[in-house]
């Protein structure tokens, strides 16, 4: 009976709620609803706790299992963690398969040249191992290794000073196919609390990692913090390549400016076993951001399971549409098996007045919080 209320409340056009209403009027009209299952459709809920509990508990077989494969490519330590330019070179020229980015070289303050060339070599398999530091690095594109493996202990980190630009990414994949990221007990981090001061320019746009306009690409077991835009941007360029079958796992997307995931277009888009906690600095600060770019693709096939959304400074989950009209593929996007806290705001699904058609399903889910839920004929919201 509450969800049917709220979306009665908001069935006026979302547009122009700002002008009827005051936006704090329609808050208040629903905040006593959204404390409840969504979607339910077995006896066991997900619950916060013991959903987090998983969440760690895949993290840490996940780690388990990258120690004991690095150490099947590396038997000897020593030998992954030094610099190498002999083997480094044999690398660039493609005749060996697996590579360490420290033969390469490691500086305590600037891996920036040797980390772009590892990650451009023609190697099926790159480690970049755990050292005495951090890999301290300025924006890196990833367009050689099919599987990039950090080592457990290991962390790319935004090189201090750098990113004085209001657009770069600390690790960018552009236009590539068949990629695999792996993680496990490692992180991308970088320094969202300088680039609030002076020398730096206001952005939002100075992401941890950015996946645009590429295909068959697995992400898993990083905890990705405190970039200047989103912890991960996924999308295309106008009358670019459209994203297609993109899977994020087991991941820790804390303390982003922007948001901590942020879908601009895809086709086949996959999350699970994720946590997103502490997205705040510009809105819209959501977990995750689904919100097509004006002229892009749009959004089908997009799921949402097993995760869990807290503490985020506006709405854990936003579907803003106001970019996809009816010339646009029916958007589908389902949440569940998902436990949705809001800081108040748990949902805030608008802007389907240009035309968007579509379903926003959510199956067995735990939402508590405030809520926004615009209407349209065209588009469906399940709770």
């Amino acid at each position: 009976m509450c969800k049917d209320s709220i979306i009665k409340v908001l069935s006026h056009k979302t547009a122009k709620f700002g002008k009827s209403l005051p936006l704090i009027f329609i808050i208040c009209l629903i905040s006593s609803c959204l404390s409840e299952p969504w979607g339910k459709n077995r006896d066991v809920l997900p619950e916060r706790t013991v959903l987090l509990a998983e969440i760690d508990l895949a993290r840490e077989k996940g780690r388990v299992m990258a120690e004991t494969t690095i150490e099947s490519y590396f038997p000897d330590r020593e030998l992954m963690q030094r610099q190498d330019l002999a083997r480094a070179a044999a690398a660039e020229r493609g005749e060996i398969s697996v590579a360490s980015a420290a033969w390469w070289g490691w500086d305590e303050t600037d891996s920036t040249v040797s980390l772009q060339r590892a990650f451009s070599s023609r190697v099926d398999v790159l480690v970049v191992p755990a050292m005495d530091g951090a890999w301290k690095a300025g924006p890196l594109f990833l367009d050689g290794p099919k599987h990039l493996i950090l080592d457990p202990g290991s962390e790319i980190a935004a090189v201090d000073g750098g990113f004085r630009h209001q657009r770069g990414s600390l690790l960018t994949l552009y236009r590539q196919s068949g990629i695999r990221i792996s993680g496990y007990g490692a992180s991308l981090r970088m320094n969202r609390e300088a680039y609030s001061r002076k020398p730096y320019e206001w952005s939002q746009w100075r992401h941890a990692l950015t996946l645009l306009e590429s295909q068959d690409i697995r992400v898993e077991g990083l905890s990705i913090e405190d970039s200047g835009g989103d912890g991960i941007y996924m999308g295309q360029k106008k009358g670019g390549f459209i994203p297609r079958n993109i899977h994020l796992k087991d991941l820790y997307l804390l303390n982003n400016y922007r948001q901590g995931v942020s879908v601009i277009s895809a086709d086949g888009f996959l999350m699970e076993s994720c946590y997103i906690s502490g997205s705040r600095g510009t809105p819209p600060m959501a977990a995750i951001d689904f919100e097509p770019n004006k002229g892009l693709f749009g959004l089908i096939n997009c799921t949402v399971s097993h995760s869990l959304f807290e503490k985020n400074g506006g709405a854990a989950l936003t579907v803003h549409l106001p970019n996809v009209t009816d010339f646009h593929p029916t958007v589908s996007i389902t949440i569940r098996d998902t436990v949705i806290l809001g800081y108040p705001l748990s949902v805030w699904i608008h802007g389907m007045e240009s035309g968007a058609a579509g379903t926003l399903s959510f199956i067995n889910c735990q939402v508590s919080g405030f809520g926004i839920i615009g209407h349209s004929k065209n588009f469906t919201v399940i709770p």
